[in-house]
């Protein structure tokens, strides 16, 4: 049984939520003025993770019941949200922080942003040269340092390839 895995965090998505679904509802809590920025983001978000990268698995999403590529967990999807929302808006993101079960996990700082505890860095302000840990995107084998390479992590033996 393949078990499709979150390309941000590299955990298992058990419960999936599709990112149009998250996209669509976001979107429309968003107030007008941010919701084509928010549109430009969630397609830049969404089209960062190519199925050239990784071994596609197709689930149903528990909302819409259409069967999507599981590329991102609804927690990362939300979370890269939140980063860029902070950007645009504290107080919404901060409001947006407050529905979710996982404000124990954040922490206000001293600009009034909300900021994760454990030092999270989204997707779109990681650069290239990041290290974290988990399966390889080219050889699926687990490695404790990944490399962020052209959108995939890799490891140190697939670099050198």
């Amino acid at each position: 049984m393949d078990v499709p895995v979150c390309q941000i965090c590299k955990d298992p998505v058990w419960s999936f939520i599709c990112p149009e679904c998250l996209g669509k509802d976001i979107g429309g809590w968003l107030p007008k003025d941010l919701s084509t920025n928010f549109s430009k983001f969630h397609r830049f978000l969404v089209g960062s993770f190519s199925p050239k990268t990784y071994k596609p698995i197709f689930v149903p999403c528990i909302k819409c019941k259409r069967k999507t590529v599981a590329t991102i967990c609804p927690f990362c999807y939300t979370s890269e949200v939140f980063q860029w929302l902070k950007t645009k808006n504290v107080n919404l993101a901060d409001k947006l922080v407050k529905f979710l079960p996982l404000a124990r996990d954040w922490t206000i700082s001293e600009t009034g942003g909300c900021v994760w505890k454990n030092g999270f860095k989204p997707v779109t302000e990681m650069g290239f040269e990041k290290t974290q840990f988990g399966l390889c995107d080219e050889c699926g084998e687990y490695s404790d340092e990944l490399i962020l390479n052209n959108r995939k992590w890799i490891c140190r033996d697939c670099t050198r390839d």
